[in-house]
């Protein structure tokens, strides 16, 4: 999820809290906020809806944001990548056993 999603994201929970405010008279607890009513106005599934009334109804990315691999896939790969390269190139140029 990238800052615009959570942007776009962050438009929908607050324009359904607005809207939520002012159908209950102006004052909304967010303690007790209906989260089916919630859910179905924003489109969120219930699970996503507990997730952000959690974090304050702030759009956040996952937790998996940022992180780096230690290891990948192909770190014992990589000789064996660099010689078919190699060899891929000097097909393209021309180059001939």
């Amino acid at each position: 999820m990238d800052i615009q999603e959570r942007n776009g994201l962050q438009e929908i929970i607050d324009k359904a809290l607005e809207e939520m405010r002012a159908e209950n008279g102006g004052s909304l607890d967010l303690e007790t906020l209906n989260l089916a009513e919630f859910s179905r106005r924003t489109g969120l599934t219930r699970s996503r809806a507990r997730t952000i009334k959690a974090n304050g109804f702030k759009a956040l990315p996952h937790g998996r944001t940022g992180a780096k691999a230690a290891s990948t896939v192909l770190d014992g790969h990589t000789d064996k990548l660099d010689e078919l390269l190699c060899f891929s190139q000097q097909l393209f140029l021309g180059f001939h056993d």
